[in-house]
């Protein structure tokens, strides 16, 4: 009993209290231009998350390539441009979608119908 109180108790105070979670995520390999790639891995561990996301948005324009979309949606996220980031996967074809982008549009469609929540009670 006193377990269920404490977990209602914690599971409560987000219900009330303004809170922050962290995600970390992983850039998926790219094939393609060495040197692009490369000055994208620079700019990330550089925090540059915006010239890194430049080069991912322009690899996908140029082949399509999934791994280039994913890693362009999470550097939106980045950005806090979660619809964005959403708009974007769901443009990729969806009969060749890979399994990992199926992933990241059902947590974006999480994360984005919690921000219309959100800003409803606003």
């Amino acid at each position: 009993m006193a377990a269920a109180i404490t977990k209602f108790s914690a599971s409560m105070s987000h219900e009330i209290f303004p809170w922050t979670t962290t995600e970390r995520r992983k850039i998926r390999r790219v094939s393609g231009n060495k040197p692009q790639i490369t000055q994208a891995g620079q700019f990330i561990r550089q925090r540059n998350y915006n010239g890194a996301l430049d080069i991912y948005r322009n690899i996908f324009q140029m082949n399509g390539c999934a791994a280039a979309a994913y890693n362009t949606a999470v550097l939106l996220q980045v950005n806090d441009k979660f619809t964005e980031a959403l708009g974007f996967l769901l443009e990729f074809d969806g009969k060749n979608r890979p399994c990992f982008l199926k992933r990241e549009i059902n947590r974006l469609e999480g994360y984005t119908e919690g921000l219309k929540i959100l800003e409803g009670y606003q």
